[in-house]
């Protein structure tokens, strides 16, 4: 087990065991990007024995680094060693880009072919150095945008089970309010458990199921 390095989430969830897949769920302005965000720089800077393969669906791996360092979390020392990208948003704006050393770029969110082959590849090489592979999804909501609901509930379910197999984590990221109540209960069957995110009065709020106890519900979190 490895917690998530937020006061609030390790009191009330205790952290996260391996072979697990998380969903982080919330509206647009919920702050799950700020949640993810606090976790990955935990896990890459405090805990060694873990890796992560950071997906990219909504932004550039730029735009993403610049987010990162706004937000005081700077790792350009562990990128393409602890922490590597695969950017399938860059090449749909500039089809000519040219990878960095610590990226790989797909030709967009179609292309689950391609994304599903690059992080075998990339997990790969977070094994050979001995880390724990930790896969994020940032988001599955581009993902539904861009292909059939079924074929992306293939697409996760089997990620999912590729988790399970080597024995990490992932994260998924969705923005509920942009799917229906369907799609929304489909996508959580599939993880073992959910934080949910929401805003009110200008504070955050927080609540677990499935994940490691019993359901906790709405708690205060700052992030």
């Amino acid at each position: 087990m490895i917690e998530f390095g937020i006061k609030e989430l390790d009191e009330s969830l205790g952290g996260v065991d391996f072979r697990k897949n998380i969903l982080i769920s919330g509206t647009k302005f919920s702050g799950k990007e700020k949640l993810l965000y606090r976790i990955i720089n935990n896990w890459v800077t405090k805990s060694p024995s873990l890796g992560v393969v950071y997906l990219l669906t909504r932004t550039s791996y730029n735009d993403l680094l610049n987010e990162l360092n706004t937000s005081g979390i700077l790792i350009s020392s562990k990128l393409g060693s602890e922490f590597k990208l695969i950017d399938s948003f860059t090449r749909t704006v500039s089809p000519s880009a040219q990878e960095p050393s610590f990226a790989k770029l797909v030709n967009g969110p179609l292309d689950l072919t391609s994304i599903s082959v690059n992080l075998s590849l990339l997990d790969g090489d977070l094994i050979k150095n001995m880390k724990i592979p930790v896969n994020v999804y940032d988001s599955i909501s581009v993902l539904l945008l861009y292909n059939p609901p079924a074929t992306t509930f293939r697409f996760i379910q089997f990620m999912c089970g590729r988790t399970k197999i080597l024995g990490g984590i992932s994260l998924f990221l969705i923005d509920e309010d942009m799917h229906s109540q369907q799609v929304n209960e489909t996508i959580r069957s599939l993880v073992d458990g959910v934080i949910e995110l929401k805003e009110e009065n200008g504070k955050r709020y927080f609540r677990g199921s499935g994940t490691i106890k019993d359901s906790i519900d709405w708690k205060e979190i700052s992030i």
